[in-house]
């Protein structure tokens, strides 16, 4: 499942990188039809939209990668739950679901306002390929000319009808995707006052082992922002914000789209009453550059949205509380551990045999009678006391002769402190992985709030990006000489942050269920599903003894019914 989510992740970035591709695309197709006066403009978003390009190939690359591995793991599962590799079958689960830091349905906006990206782009270049670089005889400026023509007709026609699906993506955004985005921010301000505690409890955590002379954790300085808690009552202001400023785009579109299609209306009515240096004009101004402006700007606004969506999400994910000392943890396995119950037994049984063989060399004090009293004549029960016979003794045995019961004695002796020491060897290594759990567990808590706050910084990062691409659009400049790269890399940033965000909360997971396994207190449904414990802190052993009464879980040999040997006696602690 973590495979397949980050498959997802990355099915996200490609689109994304597809989406700032095609925004490149236009500014270069911009240049071309205006000819800026700059000579390494062109060139130079040449490069942006190479590099562009590039990065959108690795990352295809990567993804059909990940496709393959993710197939090969699914044989394996396969084989494991007894299914031919060649039985086609989906992997479906809830668990993950939060993960989802983006709606599918935006997803199929997202592909369908691509597709037609790339059918208009088409178009757009046919129509472009059909122009002259011609001398104006007026001014002797060299101006872009463009002929009237039954082809040129059909291409804006084309033009017109390849806009139409964009009417259902708008009329969907508007009615699904801001309240699906809504429901987001809902769910994000409910949680806000459980975010705050847990952050005030990490924060103290972090502080009392910062300042512990043997933690379990050793901690090095952190930034504290992670730990700020203030930013998180400014998150839902600014958050809901952003989504009132897209739902008023996204309404807008309706009526930019009806412009666009009046606008074609009136070019093919009347192309063919200009000149040809007005007609190109016309064309490139009110049919190419503003399709693909209201193209791009939709796509960016989803974007936008997602961006939305992955903040919201991100700061609504929580991990079960798990704080529980080492020392608490040790207590629990070593009452309800079955494999230290037979350690302890095994000790237990060593030590019942020395008691069994040292009775053998204890002294022993035989006194022994014996006679006999005959009949007379043939009648048995004739007896005659005179004729009987007596004879009585005592032996004696000293333990100062008992060699070969000294030797067997021996031998339990030494099986006694063997056993102790294998008792040891067990318990030690139970605690060394109680605590290796705990401290990987305490270690994951804190890098979760740390990828957390990664997701967010490179969400801001790509809404920078646009910010700066906004406004270098307003000043009429072309994109900076690092914008390609700059995208790129926040986009990458995004990815990876998302990527560790899922496998930091996986490996908790999956920590946690371990720890319930180690502690023994691990407990299945009728199913033989794990029976999730929850929340597991300080007080932990007593609601395990609530719900597990130990008469009932564990031998009397283990409830101290019996006076048996400290096995701890002559160990230092």
């Amino acid at each position: 499942m973590q495979q397949l989510q980050q498959i997802r992740n990355q099915e996200d970035n490609v689109d994304r990188l597809r989406a700032n591709l095609a925004r490149l695309e236009i500014s270069l197709l911009e240049m071309l039809t205006t000819l800026p006066s700059d000579e390494e403009a062109i060139p130079r978003q040449r490069l942006q939209v190479a590099q562009a390009r590039q990065a959108l190939f690795a990352a295809e690359g990567r993804l059909l990668n990940q496709r393959n591995q993710y197939e090969q793991s699914l044989d394996t599962y396969k084989a494991q739950i007894g299914l031919p590799p060649e039985i086609c079958i989906k992997i479906e689960d809830p668990m993950l679901d939060q993960f989802n830091l983006i709606d599918e349905t935006a997803k199929t906006h997202q592909a369908i306002v691509d597709e037609v990206i790339e059918r208009i782009g088409e178009t757009n270049s046919k129509i472009l390929a059909t122009a002259k670089e011609v001398k104006d005889p007026e001014t002797n400026i060299s101006r872009r000319s463009l002929e009237w023509s039954d082809s040129l007709k059909q291409q804006l026609e084309e033009l017109r009808r390849d806009l139409k699906p964009i009417n259902g993506v708008q009329q969907d955004l508007v009615a699904k995707n801001v309240p699906s985005a809504e429901r987001d921010l809902t769910k994000l301000a409910e949680i806000i006052p459980a975010r705050h505690r847990d952050m005030e409890k990490l924060r103290a955590k972090h502080e009392e082992l910062t300042k512990c002379p043997c933690p379990l954790l050793p901690m090095p300085d952190t930034d504290p922002i992670v730990f700020d808690t203030s930013r998180l009552d400014n998150i839902p202001t600014k958050l809901r914000a952003e989504l009132d400023r897209l739902t008023t785009r996204f309404k807008n579109y309706e009526n930019r789209l009806q412009k666009l299609y009046e606008d074609i209306e009136t070019l093919l009515a009347k192309g063919n009453e200009m000149d040809a240096f007005e007609r190109f004009e016309q064309v490139r101004d009110l049919a190419l550059l503003a399709t693909q402006d209201v193209l791009i700007d939709l796509r960016l606004d989803i974007l936008a949205l997602e961006i939305v969506q992955v903040r919201a999400r991100t700061e609504s994910i929580t991990l079960v509380d798990v704080d529980l000392p080492a020392c608490t943890a040790m207590e629990i396995a070593s009452k309800y551990r079955h494999d230290l119950m037979n350690a302890r037994s095994q000790l237990v049984d060593s030590w019942r045999l020395i008691e069994f063989n040292a009775d053998n060399l204890e002294s022993t004090l035989d006194v022994f009678f014996s006679g006999d009293v005959v009949n007379t004549g043939q009648n048995p029960f004739n007896l005659n006391a005179a004729k009987g016979r007596l004879r009585a003794g005592v032996q004696f045995d000293a333990p100062i002769v008992r060699l070969s019961e000294r030797n067997t004695y021996r031998q339990p002796l030494i099986e006694y402190q063997q056993a102790r020491r294998s008792y040891y060897t067990a318990e030690d290594a139970i605690s060394r992985s109680l605590r290796t759990t705990l401290r990987t567990m305490e270690t994951n808590r804190i890098n979760f709030e740390f990828q957390r706050y990664s997701v967010i910084v490179a969400a801001e990062q790509i809404d920078l990006n646009e910010d700066i691409r906004v406004l270098r659009e307003a000043l009429r400049q072309p994109s900076g000489a690092t914008a390609a790269r700059d995208s790129v890399q926040a986009l990458n940033d995004l990815l990876n942050a998302q990527n560790d965000f899922l496998s930091i909360w996986v490996n908790y997971e999956v920590l946690r269920r371990a720890l319930d396994l180690d502690l023994g207190t691990s407990q299945l449904d009728e199913r033989g599903i794990w029976i999730d414990p929850g929340p597991i802190g300080a007080d932990y052993a007593e609601v395990v003894a609530e719900k597990i009464p130990l008469e009932d879980f564990v031998p009397a040999i283990d409830r101290g019914e019996y006076d048996l040997p400290n096995p701890q006696i002559g160990r230092a602690h």
